[in-house]
């Protein structure tokens, strides 16, 4: 079946637009009965100074806030984290994308995360060509000992790294 890249592209940004990921690990020795839940991460800049609102309800609008994607590969260990690839299905659309996720799980690699997607956030709002879409910067729900949980940096898929 043949999908316009216009098709392709309304997919993107139909994902970009909402803030509930659900990551499923699918690779190697990794079978995730249940998927892990994301929230979208709102930048430091973009905060507001009084309280946050809290994250869309999980009733029976989810669907219409949400994604999934089925990590079915590690590429390599990045300087930014873990690069995965997988599968992204946004609901209604019957289109799977290949994307690739950097997941980070340490301090210095969630600071870094967070960087580069306010890089390619600002290259993407200067129409520059030629680099991957960033389709969001989530943070896992679950708390790990009192701090966030990993920061998963969403990307469209752009190929292997040419320095590999």
């Amino acid at each position: 079946m043949f999908f316009s890249q216009s098709n392709l592209q309304s997919v993107l940004d139909e994902a970009s637009s909402r803030n509930l990921l659900y990551l499923h690990l699918f690779y190697d020795i990794y079978a995730s009965p249940y998927p892990s839940a994301f929230h979208r991460k709102i930048p430091e800049a973009a905060r507001p100074e009084q309280a946050p609102t809290p994250p869309p309800s999980r009733g029976n609008e989810e669907a219409r806030h949400s994604f999934h994607i089925l990590l079915t590969c590690e590429l390599n260990q990045g300087s930014t984290g873990i690069v995965h690839t997988g599968t992204m299905e946004v609901e209604p659309s019957e289109l799977t994308l290949q994307v690739a996720v950097k997941l980070g799980f340490s301090k210095s690699e969630k600071v870094t995360l967070e960087k580069e997607y306010e890089l390619y956030s600002h290259l993407r709002t200067k129409d520059v060509q030629g680099i991957p879409q960033a389709i969001g910067l989530f943070v896992e729900d679950e708390y790990v000992d009192g701090e966030e949980g990993p920061y998963a940096l969403v990307m469209a898929f752009a190929g292997v790294s040419l320095s590999e």
